[in-house]
């Protein structure tokens, strides 16, 4: 019973974000450190909770409306690959998160237009295609020691190989092609 009230509680959380009319880089980082870090269930149980909160931040307005659609995949984007530097490059929540996004990829959801900067492009698979985490996930896969603009230091070090990590964790299943 206890789990089920638990599971219950998590969606109406997910469903509550997805209502707001804005989605912030905190609350979308919270809910997915919450996800993958606070549960204690193994395999696919918590990988499908993970994957459930990253679906429940997509509500219906912003499939809709593709310049929220937008701004709503930026954020997610942005605060998974934050997340992904911040892990060791041998945790492996890189698996956990990586095997979440994989599950969505797998779901063939609705057909969907995205604007970004001005631009609108469509024809995306909302969840199969994972449209722009390519793009995102390219722009800040820089070698910090071939950066000049970001000086190098054993963190950027570590969140590089952390991200490097992750990519090849999203490459192993597939969702992620190389770019």
């Amino acid at each position: 019973m206890e789990e089920n009230e638990s599971d219950h509680g998590s969606v109406n959380h997910n469903m509550a974000i997805s209502k707001r009319t804005e989605i912030s880089l905190d609350s979308v980082t919270t809910l997915l450190s919450q996800e993958l870090n606070g549960s204690l269930d193994q395999g696919s149980v918590r990988t499908s909770k993970l994957a459930s909160a990253i679906e429940g931040l997509c509500g219906t307005t912003e499939v809709s409306d593709p310049h929220r659609l937008g701004e709503v995949l930026h954020i997610l984007w942005t605060a998974i690959l934050d997340l992904a530097q911040k892990l060791d490059p041998l945790d492996s929540r890189h698996g956990i998160l990586a095997q979440a996004l994989d599950g969505l990829h797998r779901r063939e959801n609705r057909i969907v237009m995205v604007e970004q900067a001005g631009w609108t492009t469509g024809g995306w698979d909302l969840w199969k295609d994972l449209p722009l985490l390519g793009q995102y996930l390219r722009d800040i896969w820089i070698d910090p020691a071939d950066d000049q603009d970001q000086q190098w230091s054993p963190t950027t070090e570590l969140e590089w190989k952390s991200l490097n990590t992750f990519a090849a964790r999203l490459m192993g299943t597939g969702c992620l092609s190389w770019f």
